[in-house]
């Protein structure tokens, strides 16, 4: 989904985070940016009374911003290799 985002908002960077994620690596999402939706799923085996374990999908939506939406942070230079 983000890498579609990318392509229709013609972002060049694959790079997404949150905003405090953003943040904790020294940068700001520019005053009036708008997130886009990322989706996290995972499944959860929990047991249940009777010892079996269903999955259940757990499914989490949060607000991701892209690289080219922050200032101050730019991507650390490939290292080469030898």
């Amino acid at each position: 989904m983000l890498g579609i985002a990318s392509s229709v908002k013609g972002y060049e960077s694959s790079l997404w985070a949150t905003y405090k994620q953003w943040q904790e690596l020294g940068a700001q999402v520019r005053k009036g940016e708008t997130s886009t939706i990322g989706i996290f799923f995972k499944p959860l085996m929990k047991e249940d009374d009777e010892g079996k374990e269903p999955t259940i999908p757990m499914i989490r939506a949060f607000g991701v911003f892209n690289a080219a939406q922050v200032e101050g942070w730019s991507p650390p230079a490939p290292e080469i290799q030898g």
